[in-house]
Protein backbone atom coordinates (compact mmCIF):
# COMPACT_ATOMS: atom_id res chain seq x y z
CA UNK A 1 0.00 0.00 0.00
CA UNK A 2 1.35 3.40 -0.99
CA UNK A 3 0.65 6.20 1.53
CA UNK A 4 1.30 9.93 1.31
CA UNK A 5 1.20 11.88 4.57
CA UNK A 6 0.99 15.66 4.12
CA UNK A 7 2.54 17.34 7.15
CA UNK A 8 3.33 21.03 7.57
CA UNK A 9 5.69 20.69 10.55
CA UNK A 10 7.93 17.88 9.33
CA UNK A 11 10.92 20.03 8.31
CA UNK A 12 12.91 21.30 11.34
CA UNK A 13 12.30 24.91 10.26
CA UNK A 14 8.54 24.34 10.59
CA UNK A 15 8.47 22.39 13.85
CA UNK A 16 6.27 24.27 16.34
CA UNK A 17 4.18 21.83 18.34
CA UNK A 18 2.79 18.34 18.74
CA UNK A 19 1.87 17.85 15.08
CA UNK A 20 5.48 17.03 14.21
CA UNK A 21 5.56 14.33 16.88
CA UNK A 22 2.33 12.79 15.59
CA UNK A 23 3.33 12.53 11.94
CA UNK A 24 6.92 11.51 12.65
CA UNK A 25 6.02 8.73 15.08
CA UNK A 26 2.94 7.49 13.21
CA UNK A 27 4.80 7.18 9.89
CA UNK A 28 7.75 5.49 11.61
CA UNK A 29 5.50 2.90 13.27
CA UNK A 30 3.68 2.31 9.98
CA UNK A 31 6.95 1.62 8.18
CA UNK A 32 8.05 -0.73 10.97
CA UNK A 33 4.82 -2.70 11.41
CA UNK A 34 3.62 -3.04 7.81
CA UNK A 35 6.14 -4.35 5.31
CA UNK A 36 3.68 -3.85 2.45
CA UNK A 37 3.49 -0.12 3.18
CA UNK A 38 5.47 2.42 1.19
CA UNK A 39 5.21 5.65 3.21
CA UNK A 40 6.06 9.17 2.07
CA UNK A 41 5.82 12.20 4.36
CA UNK A 42 5.58 15.43 2.37
CA UNK A 43 6.05 18.89 3.84
CA UNK A 44 7.12 22.43 2.92
CA UNK A 45 10.54 23.99 3.38
CA UNK A 46 12.34 27.14 2.31
CA UNK A 47 15.46 25.85 0.61
CA UNK A 48 16.80 26.53 -2.86
CA UNK A 49 15.87 23.24 -4.54
CA UNK A 50 12.27 22.71 -5.61
CA UNK A 51 12.13 19.21 -4.10
CA UNK A 52 14.50 17.27 -1.86
CA UNK A 53 14.00 13.82 -0.37
CA UNK A 54 15.45 11.87 2.52
CA UNK A 55 15.21 8.08 2.98
CA UNK A 56 14.47 7.37 6.67
CA UNK A 57 13.89 3.61 6.49
CA UNK A 58 13.66 1.23 3.51
CA UNK A 59 9.93 1.97 3.19
CA UNK A 60 9.73 5.52 4.61
CA UNK A 61 10.89 8.71 2.91
CA UNK A 62 10.54 12.41 3.69
CA UNK A 63 9.95 14.81 0.82
CA UNK A 64 10.41 18.58 1.24
CA UNK A 65 8.85 20.94 -1.30
CA UNK A 66 9.88 24.58 -1.67
CA UNK A 67 6.62 26.49 -1.30
CA UNK A 68 7.88 30.08 -1.01
CA UNK A 69 6.71 32.15 -3.98
CA UNK A 70 6.50 35.88 -4.82
CA UNK A 71 3.07 37.52 -4.54
CA UNK A 72 2.53 37.70 -8.28
CA UNK A 73 3.02 33.93 -8.58
CA UNK A 74 0.24 33.30 -6.07
CA UNK A 75 -2.56 35.40 -7.59
CA UNK A 76 -3.65 32.71 -10.01
CA UNK A 77 -3.66 30.04 -7.31
CA UNK A 78 -5.83 32.17 -5.03
CA UNK A 79 -8.36 32.58 -7.83
CA UNK A 80 -8.28 28.85 -8.56
CA UNK A 81 -8.83 28.08 -4.87
CA UNK A 82 -11.92 30.31 -4.83
CA UNK A 83 -13.20 28.66 -8.00
CA UNK A 84 -12.75 25.17 -6.48
CA UNK A 85 -14.01 25.81 -2.95
CA UNK A 86 -15.60 29.24 -2.59
CA UNK A 87 -12.90 30.12 -0.05
CA UNK A 88 -11.84 33.71 -0.62
CA UNK A 89 -8.34 35.01 0.02
CA UNK A 90 -9.62 38.44 1.07
CA UNK A 91 -7.95 37.97 4.43
CA UNK A 92 -4.54 38.02 2.75
CA UNK A 93 -5.21 41.19 0.79
CA UNK A 94 -6.80 42.97 3.76
CA UNK A 95 -3.87 42.13 6.02
CA UNK A 96 -1.47 43.36 3.39
CA UNK A 97 -3.34 46.63 2.77
CA UNK A 98 -3.42 47.39 6.47
CA UNK A 99 0.27 46.47 6.76
CA UNK A 100 -0.49 44.13 9.63
CA UNK A 101 0.71 40.65 10.52
CA UNK A 102 3.30 40.13 7.76
CA UNK A 103 4.00 36.63 9.07
CA UNK A 104 0.34 35.70 8.59
CA UNK A 105 0.35 37.09 5.02
CA UNK A 106 3.44 35.07 4.21
CA UNK A 107 2.02 31.92 5.79
CA UNK A 108 -1.35 32.14 4.00
CA UNK A 109 0.43 32.41 0.67
CA UNK A 110 2.71 29.52 1.50
CA UNK A 111 -0.28 27.38 2.53
CA UNK A 112 -1.84 27.93 -0.89
CA UNK A 113 1.33 27.31 -2.90
CA UNK A 114 2.21 24.23 -0.85
CA UNK A 115 -1.30 22.91 -1.49
CA UNK A 116 -0.78 23.23 -5.25
CA UNK A 117 2.83 22.03 -5.41
CA UNK A 118 2.22 19.04 -3.11
CA UNK A 119 -0.83 18.16 -5.21
CA UNK A 120 1.35 18.07 -8.33
CA UNK A 121 3.89 15.83 -6.58
CA UNK A 122 1.25 13.45 -5.22
CA UNK A 123 -0.44 13.21 -8.62
CA UNK A 124 2.78 11.73 -10.05
CA UNK A 125 3.22 9.51 -7.01
CA UNK A 126 -0.35 8.09 -7.29
CA UNK A 127 -0.73 6.75 -3.71
CA UNK A 128 -3.52 4.51 -2.46
CA UNK A 129 -4.05 6.81 0.55
CA UNK A 130 -3.64 10.58 0.77
CA UNK A 131 -3.50 11.31 4.52
CA UNK A 132 -3.75 15.06 5.20
CA UNK A 133 -2.98 16.51 8.63
CA UNK A 134 -4.40 19.80 9.87
CA UNK A 135 -5.72 22.88 8.02
CA UNK A 136 -2.25 24.00 6.92
CA UNK A 137 -2.07 21.01 4.56
CA UNK A 138 -5.73 20.83 3.59
CA UNK A 139 -5.51 22.97 0.42
CA UNK A 140 -4.06 19.91 -1.32
CA UNK A 141 -7.55 18.34 -1.31
CA UNK A 142 -9.35 20.66 -3.76
CA UNK A 143 -6.27 20.87 -5.98
CA UNK A 144 -6.07 17.05 -6.00
CA UNK A 145 -9.74 16.85 -6.93
CA UNK A 146 -9.07 19.14 -9.88
CA UNK A 147 -6.11 17.03 -10.97
CA UNK A 148 -8.22 13.87 -11.00
CA UNK A 149 -6.26 12.08 -8.26
CA UNK A 150 -7.91 8.70 -7.60
CA UNK A 151 -6.44 8.16 -4.11
CA UNK A 152 -8.68 7.75 -1.09
CA UNK A 153 -8.42 11.01 0.84
CA UNK A 154 -8.38 11.28 4.64
CA UNK A 155 -8.41 14.50 6.65
CA UNK A 156 -6.91 14.11 10.14
CA UNK A 157 -8.39 16.69 12.54
CA UNK A 158 -6.01 17.16 15.47
CA UNK A 159 -7.90 20.24 16.69
CA UNK A 160 -10.27 22.85 15.27
CA UNK A 161 -9.70 26.56 14.76
CA UNK A 162 -12.74 27.36 16.88
CA UNK A 163 -11.46 25.25 19.75
CA UNK A 164 -7.88 26.55 19.57
CA UNK A 165 -9.06 30.17 19.70
CA UNK A 166 -11.59 29.65 22.49
CA UNK A 167 -14.53 30.40 20.19
CA UNK A 168 -13.06 33.19 18.03
CA UNK A 169 -11.92 31.45 14.83
CA UNK A 170 -10.20 33.01 11.86
CA UNK A 171 -12.99 32.71 9.22
CA UNK A 172 -10.64 31.63 6.42
CA UNK A 173 -9.06 28.86 8.50
CA UNK A 174 -12.51 27.73 9.62
CA UNK A 175 -13.66 27.46 6.00
CA UNK A 176 -10.52 25.54 5.02
CA UNK A 177 -11.19 23.01 7.80
CA UNK A 178 -14.87 22.70 6.90
CA UNK A 179 -14.13 22.26 3.20
CA UNK A 180 -11.51 19.58 3.97
CA UNK A 181 -13.98 17.57 6.05
CA UNK A 182 -16.39 17.56 3.11
CA UNK A 183 -13.72 16.93 0.45
CA UNK A 184 -12.24 13.91 2.24
CA UNK A 185 -13.52 10.35 1.87
CA UNK A 186 -13.11 9.96 5.64
CA UNK A 187 -12.17 12.06 8.64
CA UNK A 188 -9.90 10.90 11.45
CA UNK A 189 -9.80 12.62 14.81
CA UNK A 190 -7.92 12.00 18.03
CA UNK A 191 -10.63 11.35 20.63
CA UNK A 192 -14.27 10.35 20.89
CA UNK A 193 -14.92 13.74 22.45
CA UNK A 194 -13.92 15.37 19.14
CA UNK A 195 -16.45 13.40 17.08
CA UNK A 196 -19.39 15.48 18.33
CA UNK A 197 -17.49 18.72 17.81
CA UNK A 198 -16.59 17.93 14.20
CA UNK A 199 -20.03 16.59 13.33
CA UNK A 200 -21.89 19.64 14.57
CA UNK A 201 -19.29 22.27 13.68
CA UNK A 202 -18.81 21.21 10.06
CA UNK A 203 -22.11 19.48 9.32
CA UNK A 204 -20.81 16.09 8.23
CA UNK A 205 -22.34 12.69 8.91
CA UNK A 206 -21.12 10.87 12.00
CA UNK A 207 -20.36 7.67 10.07
CA UNK A 208 -17.63 9.53 8.17
CA UNK A 209 -15.65 10.29 11.36
CA UNK A 210 -13.17 7.79 12.79
CA UNK A 211 -11.14 7.89 16.02
CA UNK A 212 -7.43 7.08 16.34
CA UNK A 213 -5.79 8.26 19.56
CA UNK A 214 -2.33 9.75 19.62
CA UNK A 215 0.49 7.89 21.32
CA UNK A 216 3.90 7.98 22.93
CA UNK A 217 7.12 5.99 22.70
CA UNK A 218 6.98 3.52 25.64
CA UNK A 219 10.76 3.08 25.47
CA UNK A 220 11.21 6.74 26.43
CA UNK A 221 8.37 7.14 28.91
CA UNK A 222 8.03 4.33 31.44
CA UNK A 223 8.50 3.71 35.19
CA UNK A 224 12.03 2.33 34.69
CA UNK A 225 13.15 5.52 32.91
CA UNK A 226 11.46 7.52 35.67
CA UNK A 227 13.45 5.66 38.36
CA UNK A 228 16.75 6.30 36.55
CA UNK A 229 16.18 10.02 35.94
CA UNK A 230 14.32 11.01 39.09
CA UNK A 231 17.14 11.43 41.67
CA UNK A 232 19.28 13.57 39.33
CA UNK A 233 16.51 15.82 38.09
CA UNK A 234 14.90 16.16 41.51
CA UNK A 235 18.23 17.28 43.00
CA UNK A 236 18.59 19.81 40.17
CA UNK A 237 15.07 21.23 40.63
CA UNK A 238 15.40 21.51 44.41
CA UNK A 239 18.80 23.19 44.30
CA UNK A 240 17.74 25.64 41.59
CA UNK A 241 14.60 26.67 43.48
CA UNK A 242 16.20 26.59 46.93
CA UNK A 243 13.80 23.95 48.25
CA UNK A 244 14.54 21.06 50.58
CA UNK A 245 12.98 17.65 51.06
CA UNK A 246 10.41 16.56 52.00
CA UNK A 247 8.39 18.24 49.25
CA UNK A 248 5.74 17.16 46.77
CA UNK A 249 6.16 18.58 43.26
CA UNK A 250 3.19 19.28 40.99
CA UNK A 251 4.18 19.72 37.33
CA UNK A 252 2.67 21.52 34.35
CA UNK A 253 4.02 21.55 30.77
CA UNK A 254 2.43 23.62 28.01
CA UNK A 255 2.86 26.33 25.41
CA UNK A 256 2.05 29.85 26.61
CA UNK A 257 -0.93 31.03 24.57
CA UNK A 258 -3.06 34.18 24.44
CA UNK A 259 -6.33 32.29 24.90
CA UNK A 260 -5.77 30.48 28.19
CA UNK A 261 -7.20 27.20 26.92
CA UNK A 262 -4.32 25.34 28.61
CA UNK A 263 -5.61 26.52 32.00
CA UNK A 264 -2.37 28.09 33.24
CA UNK A 265 -4.09 30.93 35.11
CA UNK A 266 -6.61 28.53 36.64
CA UNK A 267 -3.71 26.36 37.83
CA UNK A 268 -1.92 29.34 39.38
CA UNK A 269 -5.05 30.19 41.35
CA UNK A 270 -5.48 26.57 42.40
CA UNK A 271 -1.82 26.26 43.36
CA UNK A 272 -2.09 28.84 46.13
CA UNK A 273 -5.08 26.97 47.58
CA UNK A 274 -3.20 23.67 47.42
CA UNK A 275 -0.18 25.20 49.13
CA UNK A 276 -2.35 26.53 51.95
CA UNK A 277 -3.65 23.02 52.60
CA UNK A 278 -0.41 21.16 51.82
CA UNK A 279 2.47 23.52 52.73
CA UNK A 280 5.14 21.09 51.56
CA UNK A 281 3.78 21.20 47.98
CA UNK A 282 5.72 23.13 45.33
CA UNK A 283 4.96 23.74 41.66
CA UNK A 284 7.11 23.30 38.56
CA UNK A 285 5.82 25.07 35.44
CA UNK A 286 7.37 24.63 31.99
CA UNK A 287 5.42 27.13 29.95
CA UNK A 288 6.69 29.53 27.32
CA UNK A 289 6.05 30.68 23.75
CA UNK A 290 6.55 28.08 21.04
CA UNK A 291 9.83 28.20 19.13
CA UNK A 292 11.58 30.19 21.84
CA UNK A 293 14.99 29.23 23.15
CA UNK A 294 16.46 31.52 25.78
CA UNK A 295 20.11 32.45 26.26
CA UNK A 296 22.35 32.96 29.28
CA UNK A 297 21.94 36.74 29.06
CA UNK A 298 18.20 36.58 29.65
CA UNK A 299 18.40 34.54 32.86
CA UNK A 300 17.64 36.27 36.17
CA UNK A 301 20.01 36.12 39.12
CA UNK A 302 19.53 33.29 41.60
CA UNK A 303 18.06 35.53 44.32
CA UNK A 304 15.36 36.83 41.96
CA UNK A 305 14.65 33.30 40.75
CA UNK A 306 14.07 31.97 44.27
CA UNK A 307 11.98 34.99 45.27
CA UNK A 308 9.77 35.39 42.19
CA UNK A 309 9.88 31.89 40.69
CA UNK A 310 10.66 32.66 37.02
CA UNK A 311 13.95 31.50 35.52
CA UNK A 312 14.20 33.93 32.59
CA UNK A 313 13.42 37.63 32.48
CA UNK A 314 9.78 38.45 31.79
CA UNK A 315 9.81 39.72 28.22
CA UNK A 316 6.26 39.96 26.87
CA UNK A 317 2.72 40.83 27.86
CA UNK A 318 1.53 37.25 28.22
CA UNK A 319 4.35 36.35 30.59
CA UNK A 320 3.77 39.54 32.56
CA UNK A 321 0.08 38.72 32.88
CA UNK A 322 0.81 35.23 34.26
CA UNK A 323 3.53 36.57 36.55
CA UNK A 324 1.12 39.18 37.91
CA UNK A 325 -1.25 36.34 38.77
CA UNK A 326 1.56 34.48 40.57
CA UNK A 327 2.28 37.62 42.62
CA UNK A 328 -1.41 38.24 43.25
CA UNK A 329 -1.94 34.83 44.85
CA UNK A 330 1.35 34.98 46.76
CA UNK A 331 2.87 31.90 45.14
CA UNK A 332 6.35 33.46 44.69
CA UNK A 333 8.82 31.20 46.49
CA UNK A 334 6.72 28.08 45.96
CA UNK A 335 6.93 27.94 42.19
CA UNK A 336 9.71 27.28 39.70
CA UNK A 337 8.65 28.61 36.31
CA UNK A 338 10.76 27.73 33.27
CA UNK A 339 9.20 30.51 31.19
CA UNK A 340 10.45 29.08 27.90
CA UNK A 341 9.94 25.92 25.90
CA UNK A 342 12.64 24.02 27.76
CA UNK A 343 15.05 22.37 25.32
CA UNK A 344 18.68 21.29 25.25
CA UNK A 345 20.02 24.81 24.54
CA UNK A 346 18.00 26.62 27.20
CA UNK A 347 18.87 23.90 29.73
CA UNK A 348 22.59 24.36 28.98
CA UNK A 349 22.20 28.11 29.52
CA UNK A 350 20.58 27.46 32.91
CA UNK A 351 23.28 25.00 34.00
CA UNK A 352 26.05 27.41 33.00
CA UNK A 353 24.45 30.50 34.56
CA UNK A 354 23.92 28.91 37.95
CA UNK A 355 27.09 26.78 37.90
CA UNK A 356 25.21 23.58 38.52
CA UNK A 357 27.76 20.76 38.74
CA UNK A 358 25.50 17.78 39.39
CA UNK A 359 24.93 15.09 36.80
CA UNK A 360 21.96 15.66 34.46
CA UNK A 361 20.97 12.71 32.26
CA UNK A 362 18.58 13.21 29.32
CA UNK A 363 19.81 16.74 28.55
CA UNK A 364 18.68 16.26 24.97
CA UNK A 365 15.08 15.82 26.17
CA UNK A 366 14.61 17.89 29.35
CA UNK A 367 10.87 17.22 29.39
CA UNK A 368 11.54 13.65 30.53
CA UNK A 369 13.54 14.98 33.45
CA UNK A 370 10.66 17.24 34.49
CA UNK A 371 8.27 14.29 34.39
CA UNK A 372 10.66 12.25 36.53
CA UNK A 373 11.28 14.97 39.13
CA UNK A 374 7.61 15.73 39.77
CA UNK A 375 5.12 13.61 41.70
CA UNK A 376 1.96 14.38 39.73
CA UNK A 377 0.80 16.64 36.92
CA UNK A 378 -2.01 19.09 36.33
CA UNK A 379 -3.22 19.66 32.76
CA UNK A 380 -6.39 21.76 33.25
CA UNK A 381 -6.91 22.57 29.55
CA UNK A 382 -10.43 23.62 28.66
CA UNK A 383 -9.82 22.52 25.06
CA UNK A 384 -7.51 19.56 24.50
CA UNK A 385 -8.50 17.06 21.80
CA UNK A 386 -5.72 14.74 22.98
CA UNK A 387 -2.98 15.53 25.49
CA UNK A 388 0.30 13.89 24.47
CA UNK A 389 1.97 15.44 27.53
CA UNK A 390 -0.63 13.73 29.72
CA UNK A 391 0.18 10.34 28.18
CA UNK A 392 3.92 10.98 28.57
CA UNK A 393 3.48 11.83 32.25
CA UNK A 394 1.23 8.82 32.78
CA UNK A 395 3.74 6.59 31.00
CA UNK A 396 6.27 7.61 33.66
CA UNK A 397 3.78 6.55 36.33
CA UNK A 398 2.56 10.04 37.25
CA UNK A 399 -1.09 10.64 38.16
CA UNK A 400 -2.75 13.34 36.08
CA UNK A 401 -5.50 15.83 36.89
CA UNK A 402 -7.34 17.04 33.79
CA UNK A 403 -10.62 18.76 32.95
CA UNK A 404 -13.97 17.14 32.31
CA UNK A 405 -15.15 17.15 28.71
CA UNK A 406 -11.68 17.11 27.12
CA UNK A 407 -9.49 14.53 25.43
CA UNK A 408 -7.41 14.28 28.60
CA UNK A 409 -10.54 13.31 30.54
CA UNK A 410 -11.04 10.54 27.99
CA UNK A 411 -7.43 9.41 28.43
CA UNK A 412 -7.57 9.21 32.22
CA UNK A 413 -10.84 7.26 32.14
CA UNK A 414 -8.69 4.28 31.22
CA UNK A 415 -6.86 4.74 34.52
CA UNK A 416 -4.23 7.09 35.88
CA UNK A 417 -5.96 10.30 36.85
CA UNK A 418 -9.02 12.24 37.98
CA UNK A 419 -11.00 15.06 36.39
CA UNK A 420 -11.94 18.48 37.69
CA UNK A 421 -14.49 20.98 36.46
CA UNK A 422 -13.17 23.30 33.70
CA UNK A 423 -12.13 26.86 34.63
CA UNK A 424 -12.79 26.06 38.30
CA UNK A 425 -9.74 26.62 40.49
CA UNK A 426 -11.51 25.26 43.59
CA UNK A 427 -12.36 22.00 41.83
CA UNK A 428 -8.80 21.71 40.48
CA UNK A 429 -7.32 22.42 43.90
CA UNK A 430 -9.54 19.82 45.57
CA UNK A 431 -8.53 17.16 43.04
CA UNK A 432 -4.83 17.90 43.53
CA UNK A 433 -5.22 17.83 47.32
CA UNK A 434 -7.03 14.48 47.12
CA UNK A 435 -4.14 12.91 45.22
CA UNK A 436 -1.46 14.57 47.36
CA UNK A 437 -2.95 13.51 50.69
CA UNK A 438 -4.24 10.00 49.93
CA UNK A 439 -1.28 7.62 49.59
CA UNK A 440 -3.47 4.67 48.59
CA UNK A 441 -5.16 6.70 45.84
CA UNK A 442 -1.80 8.00 44.64
CA UNK A 443 -0.28 4.53 44.31
CA UNK A 444 -3.39 3.21 42.55
CA UNK A 445 -3.40 6.06 40.04
CA UNK A 446 0.36 5.78 39.47
CA UNK A 447 0.18 2.06 38.69
CA UNK A 448 -2.87 2.41 36.46
CA UNK A 449 -1.33 5.35 34.61
CA UNK A 450 1.63 3.45 33.20
CA UNK A 451 -0.47 0.33 32.49
CA UNK A 452 -3.15 2.20 30.54
CA UNK A 453 -0.60 4.04 28.42
CA UNK A 454 1.25 0.85 27.55
CA UNK A 455 -2.03 -0.77 26.54
CA UNK A 456 -3.82 2.08 24.72
CA UNK A 457 -1.52 4.97 23.87
CA UNK A 458 1.58 3.78 22.02
CA UNK A 459 2.42 4.72 18.45
CA UNK A 460 2.26 1.09 17.38
CA UNK A 461 -1.31 0.92 18.71
CA UNK A 462 -2.12 4.13 16.82
CA UNK A 463 -0.62 2.75 13.58
CA UNK A 464 -2.81 -0.37 13.86
CA UNK A 465 -5.91 1.75 14.47
CA UNK A 466 -5.11 3.91 11.45
CA UNK A 467 -4.51 0.81 9.31
CA UNK A 468 -8.02 -0.42 10.17
CA UNK A 469 -9.38 2.95 9.01
CA UNK A 470 -7.37 2.71 5.77
CA UNK A 471 -8.74 -0.76 5.09
CA UNK A 472 -12.30 0.42 5.81
CA UNK A 473 -11.96 3.36 3.39
CA UNK A 474 -10.28 1.31 0.66
CA UNK A 475 -13.05 -1.29 0.83
CA UNK A 476 -15.61 1.31 -0.23
CA UNK A 477 -16.01 1.82 -3.94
Amino acid sequence: MKIAHIGWEIHPDKKAGGLYEVIYNLSLSQSKLFNDYSVSVIGPYGGEKRVISEQVTPNLQYVYINSFQPRENVWGLEGKLYQLTGIRSDAIDNLEKEKRAPDWVKMYREVITFGKFSSDYVKNMDPDILHVHDWLDAIILPFSRESGLKSKKLFHVHSTEKGRTDGYPDPTIFEIEKNACHEADAVITVSKNMVDEIQHLFGIERSKINVAYNGIDPQKFNPEVNAKLRPYWRDFILELAGWKEPVKLVGFISRLEFADIKGFKTLIEAASKVHNSCPNTKFVFVCGPKKQTKSNESLVDIETLRKNGHVFKIDNGLQQDRFNKIKEVGLGGNVLWFNCMLDKNSLEAILNKYNYCGEIPSKEDPKRGIYAACDLFAFPSTYEPFGIVASEAMGMGKPVVGCEGTGIHEQIKYGGGIACKPRDSNSLANCLIDVLTDDVLYEQLSENASKSVKKKFTWDAVARDVDRIYQKVLSKK
